[in-house]
């Protein structure tokens, strides 16, 4: 993580936590994320269908904390 730039840093971090491919995280828009429900709906899977991801506690922690 150390040699990564800032702004990748946060991409890697979901990757890691959630599975999620590198497409479905450049398509991610902030309605896609549901913090009630603590999950991440990702409409074009590499499957054709949706999917909600769950986020961990992790992921949800804001940067620097």
């Amino acid at each position: 993580m150390a040699v990564l730039p800032p702004y990748l840093q946060p991409l890697v971090v979901v990757a890691l936590h959630t599975g999620m491919r590198w497409g479905e995280l450049a398509k991610l828009e902030w309605r896609d994320l549901d913090f009630n429900t603590r999950s991440v709906a990702v409409t074009e899977a590499k499957s054709g269908e949706g999917r909600h991801i769950p986020m961990n506690q992790v992921v949800l922690t804001p940067i620097g904390e």
